[in-house]
């Protein structure tokens, strides 16, 4: 059976097995933007004098829940988006 479109079912699936290269660049990306959030939180924490490193901070990691989806459904994970359907569509 055909991949059904996002648009049509919510759902998202790779056809299970192993892993993908854009899984693994993902994750890579994630990974590194976590690191980088952390980073420019420990500079808040220790300076506090500029705002914006915090905000940065927090901006990156609102901006990685959007590779949540695309991680799960490379990794072969099969699931449905039942919640902010319109928000990931």
């Amino acid at each position: 059976m055909a991949d059904q479109s996002l648009l049509t079912s919510y759902e998202l699936h790779s056809g299970g097995g192993f892993p993908n290269a854009p899984f693994y660049v993902s994750l890579i990306v994630l990974l590194l933007v976590v690191i980088g959030s952390a980073y420019l939180a420990a500079e808040w924490f220790y300076h506090k004098r500029h705002g914006f490193y915090i905000l940065w901070s927090l901006g990156l990691l609102a901006l990685s829940a959007f590779q949540l989806p695309f991680l799960l459904a490379n990794a072969g994970t099969r699931f449905t988006v039942t919640t902010f359907n319109v928000f990931y569509a």
